[in-house]
């Protein structure tokens, strides 16, 4: 059957109005040049006017649809240099006519962004790499990192111009975020072994809007010549997100009998939704509270309340002026005492979900900031006595013998009087006496006394930090004594 080719016009106007350069946008060589023959052309040409629906019954892509007429017309053809003209006619299905009327728009688009601008040279690419990263650059480019994610976004998403590309790295991890601008079909196919694990997660992403992981060898994704271009060696994960909305919780603190309902810091975040389950994930004073919230639609389950306290943002900050101290402090205070926490959630000023009473009093969260939030109010009392300046160290663990040291001596630092109710077992200390007989009769009198003990100057550490403690004096509450437990020695 004969074929339905392009005429000479034609051809010329796909050539000439994509620059001699392929449609590819992986490839974009330049098809024409100079030839040393005597000819009478005197130029090479490795470019051809390829045809994105067949030009022939049992060709790639043909449509039977089409007439004559529209198969050699200019809309049909989009200009390929020779190797990418074979490749997309020996493997049609990776390169259907839509992403060949793609490449076409973009090469165009390309072409006519580059009329009148001047090309890079090699020297240019050289200078450029040299002043990002090299140890001695040419000349300072404050916009280097970010061009070299540009620019790596620009070559994937020239690889196949239906999806946009966003990068970042963050975590010794690169990340590559892939977005379609239109609608697009392409096949998953996940390893046997993971598609019980690869069921239940999808499960979860349209029910309960949860982002999807699984690692990238896990799964193979076909249809689009970028997803091999992204089958990179070595681990990674691979991600399906939830469609995500800005939105806040404000969050008020309710005494047990309702009486008092005082505001607290409000959370910014974002809502993901499924067809059963809304969540809220937001941050609250200044990024150091973690608020996770969410219900079921159909009403029947509980909402759910989660909330995490990274210290890490305190680091190296004086723990005498840590941010948002005292809000947290009052946070835990009330929460230990049986007030709870009534939620609303909104979205750009709409107010979508209530709930109240939630009660967090004996929760992992709580008992645990109960115990870091307590030390440090015994180190800040010590370090305002002993006007030493302690940074705030939350990557070490405190041990149960740095809480009891750091809360004994604030309670001395303080002038605490100790009475014999608080004290576990007898109190044992040393002393020297002229004349033990005249204590003896002191002790066996039936006054209550007290007991003045003086500390021994000594160094201790705190947050990491070792210093020295003065001389300090503890009072022991007046209480009858035992004589009897008086020892003598000489």
């Amino acid at each position: 059957m004969a074929r339905d080719e392009f005429n000479d016009l034609t051809k010329q106007m796909l050539r000439e109005r994509v620059a001699g350069r392929c449609s590819n946008p992986g490839c974009r060589v330049q098809t024409s040049g100079p030839s040393t023959k005597a000819t009478r052309q005197r130029y090479v040409n490795i470019g051809i006017a390829a045809h994105i629906a067949g030009a022939a019954a049992k060709g790639p892509r043909y449509d039977a649809s089409m007439s004559a007429q529209e198969r050699k017309s200019f809309g049909n053809g989009v200009w390929l240099c020779q190797p990418c003209s074979t490749k997309i006619d020996q493997d049609e299905e990776r390169y259907p006519p839509s992403l060949l009327r793609s490449w076409k728009t973009e090469a165009e688009r390309l072409a006519d962004d580059e009329i009148g601008r001047r090309l890079p040279s090699k020297q240019d690419a050289f200078d450029n790499v040299v002043a990002m990263m090299g140890s001695m650059p040419k000349r300072f480019s404050e916009d280097g990192i970010a061009n070299v994610h540009q620019a790596y976004a620009a070559r994937l998403e020239s690889v196949d111009p239906r999806f946009s590309i966003t990068t970042s790295y963050g975590d010794k991890a690169t990340c590559i975020e892939v977005r379609a601008k239109e609608d697009v079909s392409f096949t998953l196919k996940v390893q046997p072994d993971r598609a019980a694990e690869y069921a239940e997660k999808l499960r979860l992403l349209f029910e309960r809007g949860e982002d999807l992981r699984i690692d990238a060898d896990a799964i193979r994704l076909e249809g689009s010549e970028l997803f091999e271009e992204l089958r990179l060696p070595g681990k990674g994960m691979f991600e399906m997100k939830s469609t995500k909305q800005v939105a806040k919780t404000k969050l008020w603190l309710c005494s047990p009998d309702g009486g008092l309902r005082d505001p607290f810091e409000e959370a910014v975040g974002e809502i993901s939704a499924g067809t059963a389950y809304v969540a809220f994930d937001g941050k609250s004073c200044g990024g150091i509270l973690s608020i996770h919230y969410g219900h079921a639609l159909s009403g029947k389950e509980p909402p759910a309340l989660e909330l995490k306290f990274d210290s890490t943002l305190w680091n190296g900050r004086n723990i005498l002026t840590l941010s948002y101290y005292s809000q947290l402090k009052l946070l835990l205070d009330r929460l230990e005492k049986g007030w709870s926490l009534d939620i609303a959630l909104e979205v750009e000023g709409n107010r979508i979900s209530v709930s109240k009473g939630a009660g967090l009093g004996g929760s992992d969260f709580v008992r645990t900031l109960v115990f870091l939030i307590s030390f440090i109010d015994a180190v800040r009392a010590i370090a305002e006595r002993v006007a030493q300046t302690i940074m705030f160290r939350g990557t070490r663990t405190i041990s149960i013998n740095e809480y009891r040291t750091a809360k004994q001596l604030s309670q001395v630092m303080a002038g605490d009087e100790v009475t014999f109710e608080a004290i576990a077992s007898n109190p044992k200390f040393e002393m020297e006496v002229s004349d033990v007989q005249i204590v003896r009769q002191y002790l066996e009198s039936q006054t209550p006394h007290s007991a003045k003990i003086i500390s021994r100057e000594r160094a201790v550490q705190l947050f990491g930090y070792c210093f020295a403690v003065p001389l300090l004096s503890r009072f022991i509450g007046r209480q009858s004594w035992d004589p009897s437990s008086l020892i003598v020695t000489s």
